[in-house]
């Protein structure tokens, strides 16, 4: 596959985000408690310890950040939606898929229990993924924007539904308290 030409600040700017993004979901990490457990801050961010609710660190500021981009600066850049928004669901789902893969191997598989190395999973999974989007992007792999949104839109329905009605499976369990989804 050739690669596509994408304009250089918009490489930077994909790569020179990841701190920040990172940045963001850091703080994202309190704000549920912070705000009085509101509802509707948990269906955006954390409402427990469990490695399905860290997720939410990593899907919001980058869907965030990628929609915004692309309304602000992706349309005048020459990059179509249709490769915009695919990059975008692949970089996404990529760092969610990463972090619980890479956490449970080292937590469970080799008995590493690290709050720096579950952190820097966080760091480490946001980069990939926004190193893949770029990737798909230079390659000029493309589906219809509505799919690439249609992604980013089921990830946070799920997102929603799962934090007040969580499976009853591992990926969701708080193993701080032994509960699923919002504390009550």
């Amino acid at each position: 596959m050739s690669q596509v030409p994408i304009p250089t600040d918009v490489e930077k700017s994909i790569l020179y985000i990841i701190p920040v993004l990172f940045l963001l979901a850091s703080a994202l990490h309190f704000v549920y408690r912070a705000s009085g457990r509101v509802f509707a801050v948990g269906l955006l961010t954390p409402v427990n310890e469990s490695v399905w609710e860290h997720l939410k660190l990593a899907f919001l500021p980058t869907a965030l950040w990628w929609i915004g981009y692309y309304l602000w600066r992706g349309r005048q850049s020459g990059i179509g939606a249709d490769a915009w928004f695919t990059a975008a669901a692949a970089g996404i789902v990529t760092a969610c898929l990463l972090i619980p893969m890479v956490y449970y191997f080292y937590r469970e598989g080799l008995g590493i229990r690290s709050l720096a190395l579950d952190i820097a999973l966080l760091l480490v999974a946001m980069a990939a993924g926004q190193c893949l989007a770029l990737h798909v992007l230079r390659c000029g792999v493309r589906a219809p924007a509505w799919i690439g949104l249609a992604v980013l839109a089921a990830l946070f329905l799920l997102f929603a539904v799962w934090s007040v009605h969580p499976p009853r499976l591992r990926l969701f369990l708080d193993t701080t308290t032994g509960k699923y989804g919002m504390n009550k």
